[in-house]
């Protein structure tokens, strides 16, 4: 009997033994993978600088002052990266873009670990969490996540809310690795509004593991120091217009299609994880002993539904949703919270037909190739990569010494810059000069800063201006328009050179600073603009 039990305990043994050399392998490889993804995404990003929501961590916030720490970007609690973007204005002003982008990397890729570990924990294989972890660390469906490093605020949450997670799934009752937990449950609100997504995704993998109770006091407790932020703080931000139930499911189903169809890239892949997904749920649910286990890919799952119906009641009704570009960082984030449960039911797929594993793995490797490319600007994501040579000529423009400190020359691509910023930061040398800016650049340049947009309407005599009719303005002249708005450029001999774009969200009168100019003004509607002295 005796030798019996240990023959056939050898090919136990063996399997076992197997699989435990797959695992290291596994974990090997995704470690390698993430090395690797370090370099690649600062490559493929490299075209990336400082752009829109950037400028006001730089320009408009100091790090010295509580007010400006806790007032909120649009709706977000965003403490942590103003604190960061102080720190490395301070040691690195914007002579490169790099160290702030690198940050994101990294924030990046340790949701990408952190994935794993869930992943894992729930007893996914270690190929398919491999697969599905190492896919999200190139998401270039998700590219704003990745490379843009104002998403630090978006990402941070979410790598804060993981690693929230992983501290407090466990069974038990309260202790200190929930309070660890609970403070990176903090610092992922104090990063964004996603952190609220993050609470909601932690407190019910809580309560399906721990019980509502434990779960009660998390929430509760995080819910507290929010609500005193949004009361004192916060409050005046959320005043966008709401989005009905029609347009919130629009979103909701455009949003998931993106997903999807970001993760497979080719086709008909994002669909076969769909199909996937909910069939090796069921096949999950079916096993009632492993409810407890799953409790984080299903609290991230709910998560995601939390955050697309939220997300979509706030910006539904603005038109965001409608083309991928738009919702670039919101697919980045719903995948997060998505891909625990596909790869678990991927898994589950695999623990009952052995023999379909490469295939499940295969469907995540396929999407792997076409989410590298996809993480290099291409067609209208080129417009949010920002433009370093126009912002560092107007710093170093002698003309800026001429026109009012206070001004802000790019109210709608760059809020928050001023003059006196500007001059400020090329006098220390935080603000380089440019490479090589061209007559183009340098007449741009000089037309931003000789025009002051306001909100305030002149009530004085005007003349209309006629359509691409050049004109002549001196100091002190104003421009009106209406929506949607008019394009001004610079006049030389005749002929259009720069042009900025002014549209009535930042004020409906354009006043000369600096002149005389030539200029030509073309409304975009057919509502006239109107000069007035």
């Amino acid at each position: 009997m005796a030798l019996t039990a240990v023959d056939t305990g050898r090919p136990a043994a063996a399997v076992a033994d197997r699989n435990e050399h797959s695992a290291r392998d596994a974990a090997w490889a995704f470690g390698a993978w993430i090395a690797v993804s370090v370099p690649m995404i600062l490559y493929l990003g490299r075209d990336q600088w400082f752009f829109l929501d950037d400028w006001d961590f730089l320009g408009a916030r100091d790090g010295r002052n509580l007010h400006d720490l806790l007032r909120p970007h649009n709706e977000h609690w965003s403490t942590l990266p103003i604190l960061l973007y102080r720190a490395l204005w301070r040691l690195a002003g914007i002579r490169h873009y790099w160290p702030y982008q690198l940050c994101l990397v990294m924030v990046h890729l340790a949701a990408a670990v952190l994935l794993r570990v869930v992943m894992r924990r729930a007893g996914v294989d270690p190929w398919i969490a491999t697969a599905a972890a190492g896919l999200f660390a190139v998401l270039g469906a998700g590219r704003q996540d990745i490379v843009y490093a104002f998403a630090i605020n978006l990402t941070g949450s979410l790598t804060f809310g993981l690693a929230y997670l992983v501290a407090v799934d466990r069974d038990g009752s309260f202790d200190r690795r929930d309070a660890a937990g609970m403070a990176a449950g903090l610092a992922s609100l104090m990063c964004s509004t996603v952190g609220v997504t993050m609470v909601v995704a932690v407190a019910v993998a809580i309560a399906i593991r721990r019980g509502w109770r434990v779960a009660t006091i998390h929430a509760g407790s995080l819910a507290a120091v929010y609500m005193a932020w949004w009361v004192a703080f916060g409050r005046g931000a959320f005043n966008n217009p709401k989005a009905g139930w029609t347009d919130i499911a629009h979103f909701v189903g455009r949003v998931a299609v993106y997903v999807f169809a970001g993760l497979g890239q080719v086709p008909p892949v994002g669909f076969l994880l769909a199909v996937v997904l909910v069939t090796g749920a069921v096949l999950s649910i079916r096993e009632a002993g492993s409810r407890r286990q799953l409790a984080a890919p299903v609290g991230l799952a709910s998560g995601a539904v939390f955050f697309v119906l939220t997300t979509g009641y706030g910006r539904a009704a603005v038109g965001v949703g409608w083309d991928p570009t738009s919702v670039s960082r919101y697919v980045h984030l719903v995948a997060a919270m998505t891909l625990p449960a596909i790869a678990v039911a991927a898994s589950a797929i695999a623990g009952r037909w052995r023999t379909v594993l490469p295939v499940m793995v295969v469907l995540f490797v396929i999407g792997i190739p076409g989410n590298v490319r996809a993480l290099r600007a291409t067609g209208p994501a080129r417009l949010t990569l920002g433009n370093p040579d126009l912002i560092l000529t107007m710093a170093h423009l002698p003309l800026a010494s001429e026109v009012r400190r206070a001004d802000q020359p790019m109210p709608f691509l760059a809020p928050g810059i001023t003059v006196g910023w500007l001059l400020d930061g090329a006098s220390s040398g935080r603000i380089p000069k440019p490479r090589a800016a061209g007559t183009n650049v340098r007449l741009t340049a000089e037309l931003l800063l000789s025009l002051e947009q306001t909100r305030t309407v002149s009530a004085t005599s005007c003349t209309a201006i006629r359509a691409r009719q050049p004109i002549t303005v001196h100091r002190g002249d104003q421009i009106e328009f209406r929506w949607p708005g008019v394009d001004v450029s610079r006049s030389v001999n005749g002929r259009k050179v720069g042009r900025a774009r002014y549209t009535p969200a930042f004020g409906r009168r354009l006043t000369v600073m600096a002149g005389p100019l030539e200029l030509i003004v073309q409304p975009r509607s057919h509502w006239p603009a109107h000069l007035c002295r």
